[in-house]
């Protein structure tokens, strides 16, 4: 077709599709009423609003069409733009947007409403940032599968996880944010020879990673140095003669003084508004991460059936300077006992990160021993002040109150307690310590178990430690300020919406919008490391080993590291350093119901998650969405259990009459989804959903690249690319065939057939 007047110029015209939904197939409803075919009843109100929504969506969408259509006609007769699109600028590293380091225009905050979608001027965004994400989202795509029928699978067709073996069971473990974890391991010796000229004390964690890599099997004084090391923890293996201890003391010491167990998490929290000292002993379970890989290699040694092998090998590394003669024998009912024992250990562990709402609880100390059995209230009282000491040097006493973020923390511990004696429990702490952190003697072990985890061991040494240093200079080294305000302005506006739409609630009554909006406002979003920790980050770590000694072997730099360590846990600074939890758990941005705040580490601003030159598809469906969903867990059903002030609200800040609401909100028969699958994803969905389409209108820039990936296509796959991972231990995030089932947009962008599997016809909703 030529244009007239325009000589051999072609006409950029591209005849959308803007055929109108077929009313009596999509809208039978609305179609029957406004034909006086039928009469409205009570229970045609929320199947009716539904249908209005999807003729809202249609009609928005077809407008936007149209109104691109006319924009370019326009531009193409006043040649304003050239035909075929815009001339992007060169690709390049990521460029700032200005000197200060401000973000451009393109990427603020727009101010329309989805409901108000009109077509602007825009162009395919050129950032190199943007061109690699088109990639990672259509590169080897799978295009014989249909979205409609299970978008999780199209997407993650394309992921091939950067991990991977031919024997083991790492492969289970693997996921696209563990791929995120393990970028971020593997660049921290790049970003700490960066930081030595940034802050002196990146010297030691730089100086504690080259020695891990080029460490040898120790031999003579340092094996004995590190059983010596077992036994001031109260451990021994694998003999048992120390083993007539308090358990109870050994674990609370090695989880909070040495953090070198994970069966359970301790902090102290301090607050101006609890009475007494103004501190509350909190309990968490253990880190997600760490206990899964627990139960899967122990799994995975016992269906193999190499445990006794498995055993020896570890002997023979701590023992390797002991004769044969002197050594005890490795007795296979010995053996099976351990297994038996690790068995129920294990899955009591489990049980207590694999539940999806939690039950706090919050009661004195005088009766916790109510909760856990064998162990008396005062056995906890006596061994809490023996390993739990804060910078107050105050004991604590029986009055004082804990808060237990799920009493299954509680119910792990009566199992456990319960079914062994203290020797057993101390002898099996001994050999998990031996599995964990024996690989520090003998770097053979590390693929004993064929765990590719392990290959990244001395990474995640210097990263439990010094954790802080390592996501300053991130910040320092990585990020402008102007970056820096930009993050700040976008996470906070996403606050801010979510709390805006719960004011307007309508099944909310003003008491319940109170309490929900105030979770909101008070909620902290802790980034980096506070002021605080940044100025005493010197005398933090004044005490450890600086490896200016070349002869020092690295079984020594550990151990006097791991000593200095645990010299911090009776300073305030810290609570500060156990902030950084997520940072080698593939849940790197996480909620605290205990403190109403959200911890986001470092290496979340990574790819696929985040980038710099961006545009608001690969923005929302990445860090932001899955910031918000953390967010918004301040409301989920655990979170109702708790106040703005961190206390226990027993039974819930919400009626029960609101809940059932709420419940019936989330219950979706035609998707198959459970409600637990759609808290707090579904809301925090409908909040980025309106965040993105405003900031889409306003951009200069699109991901626009083919059919397959347009601007809104590539919201819905980023979000899904996210979560793509290898069940059962490579845990998805979140369940995003579940939650894009209830999105109208969804269904619109990929012309999803109604009652189709990802488009039903009856859809959740918690704020529309």
């Amino acid at each position: 077709m030529k244009g007239k007047g325009k000589g051999s110029e072609e006409c950029p015209l591209q005849f959308p599709d803007v055929s109108p939904v077929d009313h009596a197939q999509d809208c039978p409803r609305y179609t029957a009423i406004a034909q006086g075919d039928a009469t409205l009843s009570l229970e045609d109100l929320e199947p009716l609003q539904l249908e209005l929504e999807t003729l809202l969506v249609s009609v928005c969408e077809r407008r936007r069409r149209l109104a691109h259509e006319t924009q370019l006609l326009l531009s193409w007769q006043e040649k304003k733009i050239p035909v075929g699109g815009s001339t992007p600028s060169a690709p390049g590293k990521r460029s700032r947007a200005s000197p200060d380091g401000k973000p451009s225009k393109k990427f603020r905050d727009g101010g329309k409403s989805a409901s108000q979608l009109v077509a602007v001027k825009h162009k395919a965004c050129p950032s190199q940032e943007c061109q690699r994400h088109a990639r990672l989202l259509i590169g080897g795509l799978n295009r014989s599968l249909d979205p409609c029928h299970d978008f999780g699978a199209y997407v993650c067709s394309a992921w091939k996880p950067r991990s991977r073996s031919t024997e083991g069971y790492s492969n289970d473990f693997n996921s696209q944010l563990n791929d995120v974890v393990t970028s971020w391991l593997k660049g921290l010796e790049d970003l700490l020879i960066a930081g030595v000229d940034e802050v002196k004390v990146a010297v030691k964690p730089l100086a504690l990673l080259r020695s891990c890599r080029v460490r040898r099997r120790a031999t003579g004084v340092d094996l004995e140095d590190f059983r010596e090391f077992m036994s001031l923890l109260g451990l021994c293996w694998p003999h048992d003669t120390c083993c007539d201890v308090s358990a109870l003391g050994v674990l609370l010491g090695l989880v909070y003084r040495w953090d070198l167990c994970f069966w359970l998490r301790l902090r102290v929290l301090r607050d101006s508004e609890l009475n007494g000292s103004g501190r509350r002993l909190t309990v968490y379970p253990g880190p997600r991460a760490f206990v899964e890989r627990f139960a899967a290699r122990h799994t995975y040694v016992v269906l193999k059936g190499n445990y006794v092998a498995y055993w020896t090998g570890h002997l023979d590394a701590l023992l390797q300077d002991v004769s044969m003669s002197s050594r005890p024998p490795a007795v296979r009912e010995d053996i099976e006992r351990f297994v038996k024992a690790e068995h129920v250990i294990a899955t009591a562990l489990y049980n207590t990160v694999a539940k999806g709402t939690w039950e706090p609880i919050e009661v004195p100390l005088s009766d916790i021993g109510n909760y856990t059995g064998n162990v008396s209230s005062k056995d906890w009282l006596d061994k809490i002040n023996a390993n739990v000491v804060d910078e107050s040097a105050m004991p604590f006493t029986e009055d004082e109150r804990v808060l237990v973020t799920d009493v299954s923390v509680l119910e792990a511990v009566e199992k456990i307690f319960g079914t062994f004696k203290d020797r057993e429990i101390v002898a099996h702490l001994s050999w998990q310590f031996v599995q964990e952190f024996s690989a520090v003697v003998d770097p053979t072990l590390e693929g004993l178990y064929k765990d590719n985890g392990d290959k990244l061991f001395c990474a995640g040494q210097v990263e439990l430690v010094y954790a802080p240093v390592t996501e300053m200079l991130h910040w320092r080294l990585q990020v402008t300020r102007g970056e820096r305000r930009y993050i700040d302005g976008k996470l906070e506006r996403l606050v801010q919406r979510a709390t805006e739409m719960m004011q307007s609630l309508w099944w909310l009554d003003s008491k319940e919008k109170r309490a929900a909006t105030e979770k909101l406002r008070t909620l902290r979003v802790r980034m980096r490391p506070s002021e605080q920790v940044e100025l005493e980050l010197e005398r933090m770590y004044h005490d450890f080993p600086n490896g200016t000694d070349s002869e020092e072997s690295f079984v020594k730099s550990w151990l006097k590291t791991r000593g200095a360590f645990s010299r911090l846990a009776s300073q305030r600074v810290r609570d500060g350093v156990a902030r950084f939890g997520p940072t080698l758990s593939p849940l790197m941005i996480a909620y605290d119901y205990a403190d109403n705040a959200v911890n986001v580490a470092a290496a979340s601003l990574t790819s696929p998650l985040y980038y710099l030159n961006a545009t608001p598809a690969m923005f929302y469906g990445g860090i932001g969405f899955y910031f918000t969903a953390e967010a918004m867990r301040a409301l989920d059903w655990t979170g109702l259990q708790i106040g703005a002030n961190g206390h226990i609200v027993s039974p819930s800040w919400m009626s029960n009459a609101t809940r059932q609401v709420m419940e019936s909100r989330l219950s979706c028969p035609t998707a198959g989804v459970p409600n637990e699958a759609l808290l707090p994803y579904l809301p925090a969905l409908e909040v980025v959903r309106k965040a993105f389409f405003e900031d889409t209108e306003t951009s200069d820039y699109r991901l626009e690249v083919t059919d397959d990936l347009n601007e809104v296509k590539a919201f819905f796959m980023t979000l899904c690319r996210v979560v793509c991972a290898n069940p059962p231990w490579g845990r998805a995030a979140a369940d995003c065939n579940a939650i894009l089932k209830n999105s109208r947009d969804f269904a619109v962008a990929y012309r999803c057939q109604k009652d189709s599997p990802m488009n039903p016809s009856m859809k959740c909703g918690y704020f529309s």
